[in-house]
């Protein structure tokens, strides 16, 4: 049994039994299995919003009067390409307006550290995949000719389970911005992609929008391509950078370990000591680089809750009606398909990117 059949067999069994697997949350923390599934989803109107520190706690439905419900079973816009360009940093990506007032946001993404975000509809494959050259070795395993490749694919779910495509489903977050004294710039980031929802209050509006993110991600209902930008957290592609989340000290976090009964070693200690350094060096500079200027809003503390919303601005005074989505704006080097896992996998495994 050559290497490809075995990996082929290992794939059918994970995928039939909705075990196919991605990235954990916390890079600190042992792998946990994550099903990848596509059926709709709605945020609860209890869910506790994310706030900066100086804003005030408020569920979901202080904001909005419902959640949308994406359902795989049809594509509610095209997909919109962004394309890098020099403008702005001269990666590609706008900085904030003077006049304008910041948010940045952050998630490492599929799962938190205590809920699972929702998911969407839609499933990624980095370009860089290369498909052809996993037909070839498939072929020349398998004794198929290579001019068959495609057929055999087609038809045989066996050998099509042997492609690695590092397919991705995508987390939903939804961003409320309430705020209308001036236009909002949002720096939304994460670290597995992310569909981020952006539902504007009566008189809010947008300044521009970044996605940075390791894999990419998608902007619904964005603003015009000019003022839309994406960077990415990969070292070796082009501008990259790293972001990250709140920035906990090493005695805090250890602390809260303990709390949980769990033993604090030193490479533990050590660990959390240089990511906190680290952090606070991000915040302290090279994060107003990014946006052009200082935050108004710090969005990425769950307060050990899942990660579902967060809240640009005041609470209002009434929950507004959440508009539909109407764009969906991706990065350039993904391939992207809207509907079921099933049906992404076969897609998205035999075609080229």
């Amino acid at each position: 049994m050559n290497n490809y059949t075995i990996a082929g067999f290992i794939f059918i069994i994970m995928f039939v039994s909705g075990l196919v697997l991605i990235e954990p949350s916390n890079p600190s923390a042992p792998d946990e299995p994550r099903a990848l599934t596509s059926q709709p989803s709605a945020i609860s109107s209890q869910m506790p919003v994310v706030y900066d520190d100086a804003g005030e706690p408020a569920v979901f439905g202080d904001i909005v009067t419902g959640s949308q419900v994406l359902s795989p079973s049809g594509q509610i816009a095209d997909f919109e390409i962004i394309r890098l360009r020099k403008s702005g940093d001269g990666c590609g990506a706008p900085r904030a307006s003077i006049r304008s007032k910041a948010a940045y946001v952050y998630t490492y993404g599929s799962k938190t550290r205590t809920g699972t975000t929702l998911d969407a509809p839609i499933f990624q494959v980095n370009s860089g995949f290369d498909l052809e050259a996993q037909k070839r070795n498939i072929a020349k395993s398998n004794n198929i000719p290579l001019d068959k490749i495609d057929e055999e694919l087609a038809k045989n779910d066996f050998l099509a389970a042997s492609i690695d495509t590092k397919l991705r489903q995508l987390s939903r977050i939804d961003v409320l911005v309430t705020e209308t004294e001036a236009p909002v710039f949002l720096y939304l980031a994460s670290y597995n992609p992310i569909l981020w929802n952006i539902q504007l209050a009566p008189g809010a509006t947008l300044d521009g929008v970044v996605v940075h993110g390791y894999y990419g991600g998608i902007i619904a209902n964005g603003t015009r391509a000019e003022r839309t930008g994406y960077r990415m957290s990969k070292a070796g592609t082009r501008c990259w950078s790293h972001t990250f989340g709140r920035a906990i000290s090493a005695a805090d976090r250890a602390a809260a370990e303990r709390a949980k009964g769990k033993r604090i070693y030193d490479v533990n200690y050590t660990a959390w000591e240089n990511e906190y350094e680290r952090a606070s060096a991000f915040y302290s500079g090279p994060l107003r680089n990014l946006i052009g200027k200082k935050p108004d809003w710090y969005l990425y503390d769950g307060r050990g809750g899942a990660f579902n919303a967060v809240l640009v601005g005041p609470v209002p005074d009434a929950p507004f009606a959440p508009q539909p989505i109407t764009r969906l704006q991706v990065n350039e080097g993904v391939t992207n398909y809207w509907g079921t896992t099933r049906d992404a996998y076969k897609h998205l495994m035999l075609r080229s990117n």
